[in-house]
């Protein structure tokens, strides 16, 4: 019973996770209007950094204050992908969302 509890708590999250990407990949279409992979050929040197936003309501939430937080005192924020999703649980119901990501910024030229 236990493997077959982690096995469908794994595919619920991979299937979450890929969801996750897919909303996540649209967003940043809409922000910069690039593509990823477009924006890492593109010529720039970038360096990563590692942020970790939380929220009580989402996981989305949890991602606009990282990288809204960090735009408040650094510059060329370029992308960032998620590295992990957790949250806290009270009484059975979530409380609490955060997410670990990587968030590249384009160095001065």
């Amino acid at each position: 019973m236990l493997a077959l509890s982690a096995s469908v708590i794994a595919g619920e999250n991979e299937a979450c996770a890929a969801r996750f990407a897919t909303r996540a990949r649209a967003m940043f279409r809409r922000r910069s209007n690039q593509n990823p992979e477009e924006v890492a050929v593109s010529g720039h040197v970038y360096k990563k950094i590692e942020l970790i936003g939380s929220s009580k309501t989402s996981v989305n939430e949890a991602i606009e204050t990282a990288i809204s937080r960090a735009s408040k005192t650094m510059r060329n924020l370029d992308w960032f992908e998620v590295d992990q999703i957790r949250g806290q649980i009270v009484n059975g119901e979530v409380a609490h969302y955060q997410v670990v990501m990587k968030v590249g910024f384009r160095l001065d030229e």
